[in-house]
């Protein structure tokens, strides 16, 4: 802490706040960022992801370029896929999602 800037460090280029977090990361430069709860636990390595919420991204452990924020967000998203926005709890269950190949 430098007086207004928290500055941390991790393996791996990556961010994880919370309870188990990020816990499986294999910490090469993955850039991850997940925020919450048991958040992007199965991750290994997946990268350029950001998971934010309680249990969002939980089983993704390749896939990459991702954003889930909310409750549960993108927990059916596994190892291959990318480039997928999933907002709120489990909405990849439902029409409303954005998805782009890579």
């Amino acid at each position: 802490m430098d007086g207004k800037t928290f500055h941390l460090v991790a393996p791996g280029s990556g961010l994880y706040i919370g309870n188990n977090a990020g816990m499986n990361d294999d910490s090469t430069n993955n850039v991850n960022t997940f925020v919450g709860h048991v958040t992007g636990v199965l991750n290994t390595s997946g990268g350029n992801n950001s998971f934010f919420g309680f249990s969002a991204g939980n089983f993704n452990s390749t896939g990459s370029s991702n954003t889930f924020p909310g409750k549960e967000a993108g927990n059916f998203n596994t190892e291959v896929e990318h480039f997928n926005n999933f907002v709120k709890k489990q909405v990849e269950t439902s029409p409303v999602k954005f998805r782009r190949k890579a």
